[in-house]
């Protein structure tokens, strides 16, 4: 059976025949009989080419071959033009907030300042009175000298004895001769450390130094608590104004009603919306021109339902004339004290005196209110 192998390539057929030529010179004949078999007796003959055989199925990747020396490095070729620049990309989400990092080691204590220049000096209290001089004892009589005795051995101080009352001083003796000078005894014991004497008066007191500059201003203090809310006042008069005009003629004896006016008390009142007094009365004829002597009188009727003639308040205010461009004096104001209950019907009627005759452009009135 033949060896050869229908995948293998024509590169490998040719160095199978030159290595088993330089072997062996190789001169067998194959089963095919041709010349040119490999020592190995593998059928190296081949017959004309066939037809193009279908692909077979993809072998497996064989493993990867060592990599061929790197080639040299090319020119560098020239820098193409830049591109235009790509559009603005989208900002990337905030990152996490890192950790918080370690706190810092504490600084060197900085250099000590220098110290501040001492102040002056304060002026010294002036020195108090010396107390007077005690009196000076008498100085006791002078024994005899007596002979110097051998010195005797250093004793032991013996404990300090208590200090005996001081006894009264003699009478100073005659002075006796001069004796002679004995040996000089050892050192007596130190006495005890006298009272402390009695401190002396205090001095006067020294001048008043000068003021010092005065201090910052201290931070502000925290505002005070809300003081007690103080007594409610008395309660104030209530105030209201019911209007009453008229926007035709107003004939002598016609009734003002809320901008209209006619012949019946009941068509044109107005109702009261609550108790009350009526404390002021204002009348307006607006340009009615009158005459000297003319006048123009405007008079508060009341009623309760309507029922029979209303009641005059007794509160009136009468234009008197002349009244003119020249002397404007069209209006009055005038002051009342009448007290009603609500619900009750109000009304204002004008009367013109002798020769007047009607208000072409009809007439103003207010009547003011206090609860």
């Amino acid at each position: 059976m033949s060896d050869y192998k229908s995948g293998e390539t024509d590169q490998n057929f040719e160095i199978d025949m030159e290595q088993d030529e330089e072997l062996s010179g190789c001169n067998l004949y194959d089963d095919c009989g041709n010349r040119g078999c490999c020592r190995k007796c593998r059928c190296c003959c081949r017959g004309a080419t066939g037809p193009q055989g279908p692909t077979g199925a993809q072998g497996p990747t064989g493993p990867q071959g060592l990599s061929g020396p790197t080639g040299a490095t090319g020119p560098q070729g020239l820098s193409g033009a830049t591109g235009p620049t790509g559009p603005q990309g989208l900002s990337g989400a905030t990152g996490a907030t890192g950790p918080q990092g370690l706190s810092g080691a504490t600084g060197a204590t900085g250099p000590q300042g220098p110290t501040g220049a001492t102040g002056p000096q304060g002026l010294s209290g002036a020195t108090g009175a010396t107390g007077p001089q005690g009196l000076s004892g008498a100085t006791g009589a002078t024994g005899s000298q007596g002979p110097t005795g051998a010195t005797g051995p250093q004793g032991l101080s013996g404990a300090t004895g208590a200090t005996g009352p001081q006894g009264l001083s003699g009478a100073t003796g005659a002075t006796g001769p001069q004796g002679l000078s004995g040996a000089t005894g050892p050192q007596g014991l130190t006495g005890a450390t006298g009272p402390q004497g009695p401190s002396g008066a205090t001095g006067a007191t020294g001048p008043q130094g000068l003021s010092g500059a005065t201090g910052a201003t201290g931070p502000q203090g925290p505002s005070g608590a809300t003081g007690a809310t103080g007594p409610t006042g008395p309660q104030g008069e209530a105030l209201s104004t019911i209007y009453l005009a008229s926007d035709q003629s107003l004939p002598s004896g016609g009734w003002m009603g809320i901008g209209t006016s006619g012949s019946s008390f009941v068509r044109s009142s107005v109702v009261t919306p609550a108790s009350g007094r009526i404390t002021e009365f204002v009348f307006s004829i607006r340009d009615k021109v009158l005459g000297t002597g003319d006048t123009v009188t405007a008079t508060i009727y009341y009623s309760g339902c309507g029922f029979g003639d209303p009641v005059s308040t007794g509160i009136e205010a009468v234009v008197r004339g002349p009244v003119n461009a020249v002397t404007q004096n069209c209006c009055v104001h005038v002051t009342g004290n009448f007290q009603f209950e609500d619900c009750r019907l109000l009304s204002v009627q004008v009367r013109t005196s002798l020769g007047v005759g009607a208000l072409s452009d009809g007439a103003a009135a207010a009547i003011i209110i206090t609860a």
